[in-house]
């Protein structure tokens, strides 16, 4: 998996964490990681990978104001409690074995909470199975298309939604195959709905 993209290297591709450094205000990365993390970090301002890797965490890192991956294959994503960050546009492609076994990951996770300051969101990778966008107080621009499939689901693992506590105002919700057999999304009968909403 990951060791295997490093030439001449037959380790895995070690984890990086960026944690806790009061002086670091930018970071620039290309190649091969496993997780990338930064957290605690009050005076980072940018961060900008065009790498291939395992997953993106930033944390608490209240002095970001720009996010960058363009360019970069990764898998699951957590953006938390960034309160200084106004726009993120995670317009990476999704990457499913870049994570040190053989087989492919059937999903992923998304995750962007408590960024206080975030206004506008744009997703153009897929395969989640959790797809948490809550309690962003400012936000009120998404943009989901990119999100065109969910992960594989099994008879215990199904997709799980939740995008709320946010600044969002809808100006219609429809579902959109109604008929005389269908259920209401109700909170009860959401399964058995045939529609898509």
């Amino acid at each position: 998996a990951y060791g295997a993209a490093v030439t001449g290297y037959s380790g895995t591709t070690p984890a990086l964490e960026f944690s806790s450094m009061t002086n670091l205000t930018s970071v620039s990365l290309t190649g091969f990681f496993r997780d990338l993390t930064f957290t605690g970090l009050p005076n980072l301002t940018s961060i900008d990978i065009d790498a291939t890797f395992e997953d993106l965490k930033v944390y608490n890192s209240d002095g970001l104001t720009s996010v960058d991956v363009t360019g970069s294959e990764f898998g699951n994503v957590w953006v938390e409690g960034n309160d200084a960050l106004t726009a993120l546009d995670l317009d990476h492609t999704s990457d499913t074995n870049f994570y040190g076994t053989t087989a492919d990951r059937t999903y992923l996770t998304y995750k962007v909470t408590d960024n206080d300051e975030l206004l506008s969101l744009t997703t153009s990778s897929d395969k989640y199975m959790t797809f948490n966008v809550t309690s962003n107080a400012k936000l009120a621009t998404v943009n989901f298309t990119g999100v065109a499939t969910f992960g594989t689901a099994t008879s215990t693992v199904n997709p799980t939604v939740d995008v709320y506590s946010n600044a969002l105002v809808a100006s219609l919700a429809s579902d959109t195959d109604d008929g005389l057999t269908q259920y209401a999304v109700d909170g009860t009968n959401d399964a058995s709905d045939l529609g898509s909403f």
